[in-house]
This record gives structure tokens, sequence and C-alpha cells, in this order.
């Protein structure tokens, strides 16, 4: 299971792990997408000039490229589950959606109220509890 931006990462671990023949029963996507330049650029620009976005997305993005999740995604194989937030507003809508076309396996999405999973978010963390364990029985 991966979580925001930790679940950027994990498709690149969990292809490398069916790579050397371990098989994953089911990945679980929370409050995540796959566009990190994206997600980076949507939570930046309030902080940061335009002007200079784009070469700090370059220079925070470049480093990630051998882990970009949509090159690892198409190759997962088995059923994933997708949990979303509606009123998610640091993982971009479409960054999201671009997540649910690359998965190739079965799959199924459950959309949450609430907003961006965090730590102080009890309500949304022990929903997405529910729906995790519901989802693995």
């Amino acid at each position: 299971m991966g979580v925001s931006l930790g679940a950027v990462f994990m498709p690149s671990g969990l292809h490398v792990t069916q790579l050397i023949g371990i098989e994953i029963e089911k990945t679980i996507f929370v409050c995540t997408g796959v566009n990190l330049s994206a997600n980076l650029k949507e939570n930046l620009k309030e902080y940061i000039h335009p002007l200079l976005l784009g070469p700090i997305d370059a220079a925070l993005v470049a480093p990630t490229l051998l882990m970009d999740p949509k090159q690892h995604i198409p190759e997962l194989k088995g059923p994933s589950l997708v949990i979303q937030a509606d009123h998610d507003t640091v993982i971009p809508q479409e960054s999201q959606s671009e997540l649910w076309s690359l998965l190739n396996g079965p799959k199924h999405s459950v959309v949450l109220p609430g907003p961006h999973v965090n730590s102080d978010q009890t309500e949304l963390i022990s929903l997405i509890q529910k729906t995790v364990v519901e989802e693995l029985n």
C-alpha cells in the first residue's frame, strides 16, 4: 500500500519485486496520482514565482525519472485498489486519472469523503483502514 507521495514511488519497487518472481496479491494506492511534475507544480504555485517553477520542478523531478510510476504501473500484475478523497486539493485530478488509465489488471476505485489524507485526519484515516480491510477480505 502506498499513500500520497510514497505511492508515487511504490510502483517501481513493486515492478522490481515482480521481476524477481515475487507475486503481489493486490496493490493499493491511496490519495495519489502518477504525474510528479504536475503534483509539484500544483502544490508550489502559491509559493514560487512562475518563472522559477519550471527550473525547480525539473531539478526535483529529474533524479526520480528511473522511478517514474508511468514506466512501472503498466507492468504491474494483479488487482489494484485506488482510494481517493473527493476534496483532495494536493493531487491534481489529471494525475489521479492518469494513474487509473495506466493500471492494466483488474481495478476497483473507492472515493471517500474528505480532503487529501494527512496524519491529523483521523476520520479519513479510519475510513481508509476500514476500506482496505473490506477489500482484502
